[in-house]
């Protein structure tokens, strides 16, 4: 029970499970089970290396809270990334590239 005393309120899933989620059965079943816990947790779940949109749908399916990887937007600068989010959000999704580049 001490994990869930610790001060954060956010869980990160590491770029290369959501990565590999697609093709290993154990990187599938590591993502979900952590989202699972942040779930049970109070925590929001972020997963990075979402890299097309066959990774967002496995994702969104777990019922992760975020992503963020290549397959949304290439790194940004501060003020660049708060145009591209005004603009990319205003239907209340963000666009996701069919396929890696």
């Amino acid at each position: 029970t001490w994990l869930a005393k610790l001060p954060f309120d956010t869980l990160k899933i590491d770029r290369y499970f959501v990565l590999t989620m697609d093709k290993d059965e154990g990187s599938a079943k590591i993502v979900k089970s952590v989202v699972n816990l942040g779930r049970d947790l109070s925590l929001e779940v972020v997963a990075e290396g979402v890299e097309n949109a066959g990774l967002a749908k496995l994702l969104l399916d777990a019922q992760c809270h975020y992503g963020q990887g290549f397959g949304y937007a290439q790194a940004l600068p501060a003020q660049e990334a708060e145009v591209y989010l005004n603009e990319s959000l205003a239907d209340g999704t963000a666009p996701i590239k069919a396929r890696s580049a």
